[in-house]
């Protein structure tokens, strides 16, 4: 496991405001490791492996089925 970041170190990783990560934690959008009841980290390779899973197909692979193998 890599060293564990905090909420300000993912902000500006990802440049998305505090409230947004703040507000996906809450409700169990994106992994994260509760260390007290206010403690929370986060580690950096298991975002990597959550945000591969979501990368989109473009447009042309949902028109053109032979794409898609």
């Amino acid at each position: 496991m890599q060293q564990l970041i905090d909420y300000r170190a993912l902000s500006e990783r990802w440049s998305m405001p505090l409230g947004t990560i703040y507000s996906m934690v809450s409700r169990g959008q994106i992994p994260h490791v509760r260390l007290g009841p206010r403690t929370v980290r986060f580690d950096p390779a298991e975002l990597e492996l959550w945000l591969q899973q979501r990368i989109v197909g473009t447009e042309d692979a949902v028109r053109n089925p032979a794409l898609e193998r």
